[in-house]
C-alpha cells in the first residue's frame, strides 16, 4: 500500500450505517472519533473519480464555497465489517486509502423543484463550467441543505477537468444539467487563481495510487492545473469569501 506524503493518515474505525448515493457511500466514524462519509473504490468510484473529486473539492474550499472538506482515510482489514456479503466483498477490495467527506449535519437532499437564490445559481454556474461538473442533473442536483438552510454542493467525482488539462475547457453546459437552457440573466461567478503553493497544498496527502492512475504526480499536477485555470480565472489569489465560508 502506497502512502501519501504527509504524517496526517486517519483511519477508519467504524461503519455506522449507508448513505444515498450511485457510489454507496458510507457514514464511517474515524480515529479521532468525527464522522465522515466515505466513499469506497471497491464499491464502483475508481480512483481517478477519488482524485477528481478530492482535488475538485480542495479547489472550491480555497475559494471559499460551500463544499464540505475531503480527506484521503485509510480502511484496513481490522474494521469490523457490516452489511451484506456484498458489501463485505467491497471493503475487502477497498483496503488501502479511501475518499471521507466531512458530514453536514442534519442536511437533507434538496428537492429537484426547489427555486434557488440567484447568487448561488452563478456560483453553481461558475465552479460547474471551471471544473467541467456534468452530474449536477434535473433529477439529482446533488445539492444539501442543513438545518440552518444553508446550501451544499456535493458529489464531484465527474469533473472532467482532469481529462481535460492540455486542452481548452468547454464553455458550455451538457445537455443533462440542471441550468443547461436556463441561464439567461446569469453570471458565472468568476473565481481567482488560486497561488502555486495553495495548489500544491491541495495535493499534499493525495494517495500516490491515486496519482498514478491519472498519469501524474504531485509537481506535474500541480503545474498542469496551473495552466488549466490561469486563462479561466481571475488573475488574484482567493482572499475573502466567495459565498460564505465552508467552515
Amino acid at each position: 500500500m502506497s502512502l501519501s506524503t504527509t504524517d496526517r493518515q486517519a483511519r477508519i474505525t467504524e461503519l455506522v450505517r449507508p448513505a444515498d448515493g450511485s457510489s454507496q457511500p458510507w457514514l464511517c466514524v474515524l480515529d479521532d472519533g468525527s464522522p465522515w462519509f466515505v466513499k469506497f473504490p471497491g464499491a464502483g468510484p475508481v480512483r481517478e473519480a477519488l482524485s477528481a473529486e478530492l482535488v475538485a473539492n480542495r479547489l472550491g474550499r480555497l475559494w471559499h464555497l460551500p463544499i464540505p472538506e475531503p480527506m484521503p482515510v485509510l480502511l484496513d482489514s481490522s474494521v469490523r465489517r457490516a452489511g451484506t456479503d456484498e458489501f463485505w466483498d467491497v471493503l475487502a477490495a477497498s483496503v488501502g486509502w479511501n475518499l471521507a467527506l466531512r458530514s453536514v449535519p442534519d442536511a437533507v437532499h434538496v428537492a429537484p423543484t426547489l427555486h434557488l437564490p440567484k447568487a448561488s445559481l452563478e456560483g453553481i454556474l461558475g465552479f460547474d463550467l471551471l471544473l467541467a461538473n456534468w452530474d449536477r442533473t434535473l433529477q439529482s442536483r446533488n445539492l444539501l441543505r442543513d438545518a440552518a438552510d444553508r446550501l451544499w454542493w456535493i458529489d464531484h467525482g465527474i469533473c472532467r477537468f482532469l481529462h481535460l488539462l492540455q486542452i481548452p475547457p468547454p464553455n458550455a453546459l451538457p445537455a443533462n444539467h440542471f441550468l443547461f437552457g436556463a441561464t439567461d440573466g446569469l453570471h458565472p461567478l468568476p473565481l481567482p487563481l488560486p497561488s502555486e503553493s495553495s495548489v500544491r497544498a491541495a495535493l499534499v496527502d493525495a494517495p500516490n495510487e491515486w496519482l498514478a492512475a491519472i498519469g501524474r504526480d504531485r509537481a506535474s499536477l500541480t503545474q498542469e492545473l496551473l495552466g488549466y485555470l490561469r486563462p479561466r480565472c481571475l488573475p488574484a489569489a482567493p482572499g475573502g469569501s466567495a459565498l460564505g465560508d465552508p467552515g
